[in-house]
C-alpha cells in the first residue's frame, strides 16, 4: 500500500516529466524560429549587409551559424556530435547553395560557406568544452586525464569537419555550384578559430 510520501513522490516525479517537456517543445519553438530568421535573412533578395571591415561578412556568417549551431543542439534534434555536424553542415551548404538562385538576385560564395562552417565547427568547440567540463566534475579520479582526452577528440573532430568543409567548398567551385573569392584575412581568422575551438575553449574552461 501506498503511503503519503509515495504519493509525494510520484507527484514531484510527474512535475518534472512537465517541466522537461515544457522546456523541451520550448527549445524546439526557439531553434525552429531561428532557422526560419537565419534562411530568410540569407535569401532575401539583393539584401547587402555593410560590415567596417573588408571581409567583415565571413565573420558576421561564422558568429551567425555558431550561435545557431549551439541552439540547434540544445534543441536535441540529433542523437550524437557526428550526425550533429553532418547535418548542420549539410544545411549550410544547401543555404548558399540556393543563394545562387536567379530570383533571390544573391551569389552563391565558397568564402561565405566556409566561414559558416568554421561557425558551425566553433560553436560545437563550445559544446565539447561544456561537455568536457561536465565529465571532468563527475569523474574526479583523473580530471586531467579525462580533460585531455576529450579536448583531443575535439581537435580531431574540428579538424575533420573543416577539412570535409573545404573539400565540399572546392568540389562545388569547380562545379561551378559556387563563385569563388580570394582569401583574405579574415576568412583565414574564421578558419584557424574554428581548429582551435574546442581545445582551447575546454583548456580555458578547465582553468576557470
Amino acid at each position: 500500500r501506498r503511503g503519503p510520501s509515495d504519493a509525494d513522490a510520484g507527484a514531484r516525479a510527474a512535475g518534472r516529466r512537465r517541466e522537461s517537456l515544457v522546456n523541451s517543445a520550448a527549445k524546439h519553438r526557439v531553434a525552429g524560429g531561428a532557422l526560419l530568421a537565419t534562411f530568410v535573412a540569407t535569401h532575401w533578395p539583393a539584401l547587402q549587409v555593410d560590415t567596417i571591415i573588408e571581409g567583415g561578412d565571413e565573420l558576421v556568417h561564422a558568429a551567425v551559424f555558431g550561435i545557431l549551431a549551439m541552439i540547434v543542439w540544445r534543441a536535441g534534434w540529433f542523437a550524437s556530435p557526428a550526425r550533429f555536424l553532418a547535418g548542420a553542415l549539410a544545411w549550410a551548404f544547401l543555404d548558399e547553395a540556393l543563394q545562387g538562385v536567379e530570383w533571390v538576385r544573391r551569389h552563391a560564395v565558397d568564402g561565405d560557406f566556409i566561414a559558416d562552417a568554421a561557425g558551425i565547427v566553433a560553436g560545437w568547440g563550445v559544446i565539447r568544452a561544456s561537455r568536457a567540463a561536465r565529465t571532468c566534475r563527475e569523474s574526479p579520479r583523473d580530471p586531467a586525464r579525462t580533460l585531455a582526452r576529450r579536448a583531443a577528440a575535439g581537435f580531431a573532430g574540428a579538424t575533420g569537419a573543416m577539412a570535409a568543409a573545404l573539400l565540399v567548398a572546392h568540389i562545388a567551385v569547380w562545379l561551378q555550384v559556387f563563385h569563388t573569392a580570394p582569401w583574405g584575412a579574415p576568412r583565414v581568422l574564421v578558419v584557424a578559430i574554428a581548429l582551435a575551438s574546442a581545445p582551447v575553449a575546454a583548456l580555458l574552461r578547465r582553468r576557470a
